[in-house]
């Protein structure tokens, strides 16, 4: 989202996907990273732009490196997610990603922008991952490892570190063993706890759980459970609060998708209300706003499939 605010766009909501149940941190999913979303909610605050979330229903039914579209997939859950955002905000033109190598998940996310007349925009596709960990950093990124599965990295030490703390050893592992300094074969995973687009707050995570997964010799994988955190306010932000602790749902909406996936049928998104355990829970009105951004454009066309 940074590099998009680089190239002049201007970020109006964000979308997030999720697990059923919320106690659950990970899904055995090839496109989706699930944990740590139980502090997703807060971005809104954060950011205060509208949050659209959607429960993963569907799952990997199609295996094809291209996708097609196919009733139950996990792919249509993002393709129904999509759609309710661009309904409610019509101005919405585009969708961007993090895909940095994975052309599975970057021909899907494709496919369901496509399929919506939206352009899909991936700015860290294929770009030097050693160069785009040191950019993170220098960004004042603070992101925070969730889930570690990779030689040389152990859930009890290497779980809750900040990537600038890890970058070092990163470099290490990939001498040694060949691994993603990004983690783009799965080595890890992060979740962003402060940024330079959280304009209102910050994440503080006060309280999580290692849980083991795999308790391998080589390469034992473990997730990071967060028990309890709050949102720190920041000296310049939307608030007008005095205290340093902003409670979670004073900044932004969050919209809850729903809808069946094996189907082609939608139902509308339902206004949720933040829950967190250290917050008090409020419901606000969704407010946007959008301002021409001159300098940049992007230009797409779509092909029809005549295999579908």
């Amino acid at each position: 989202m940074m590099k998009c605010e680089q190239y002049g766009h201007q970020i109006v909501a964000l979308a997030n996907l999720m697990p059923v149940d919320e106690a659950q941190d990970e899904l055995d999913s090839y496109m989706y990273q699930t944990v740590g979303h139980q502090i997703i909610v807060s971005y809104a605050e954060c950011m205060g732009i509208p949050l659209f979330r959607r429960r993963i229903q569907g799952s990997t039914r199609h295996h094809g490196l291209s996708y097609n579209m196919t009733p139950g997939d996990e792919v249509e859950d993002m393709f129904i997610l999509l759609k309710e955002v661009k309904r409610q905000i019509p101005s919405v033109n585009a969708v961007s990603s993090g895909a940095i190598a994975s052309d599975y998940q970057r021909l899907r996310v494709e496919s369901a922008c496509s399929r919506l007349g939206l352009v899909s925009l991936a700015y860290m596709w294929k770009k030097d991952q050693s160069l785009l960990l040191r950019q993170m950093i220098q960004s004042e990124i603070n992101a925070i490892t969730v889930k570690v599965a990779a030689i040389g990295l152990n859930p009890s030490k290497h779980l809750g570190n900040e990537i600038a703390q890890l970058e070092c050893h990163l470099h290490k592992l990939k001498g040694l063993y060949g691994i993603n300094v990004c983690g783009e074969g799965g080595e890890y995973e992060t979740l962003t706890l402060d940024c330079p687009l959280f304009k209102n707050a910050r994440v503080v995570l006060d309280k999580s759980q290692v849980i083991l997964h795999s308790s391998d010799q080589i390469a034992p994988v473990g997730v990071l459970h967060p028990l309890e955190y709050h949102l720190e306010k920041k000296s310049v932000s939307l608030s007008n609060d005095k205290g340093n602790e902003l409670p979670v749902g004073e900044f932004g909406s969050v919209c809850e998708v729903l809808g069946d996936c094996s189907g082609v049928v939608e139902d509308p998104c339902k206004k949720v209300d933040i829950n967190c355990h250290l917050a008090t829970d409020t419901k606000r009105e969704l407010h946007i706003s959008k301002s021409r951004m001159d300098g940049t454009f992007s230009i797409a066309c779509w092909l029809p499939d005549d295999s579908q």
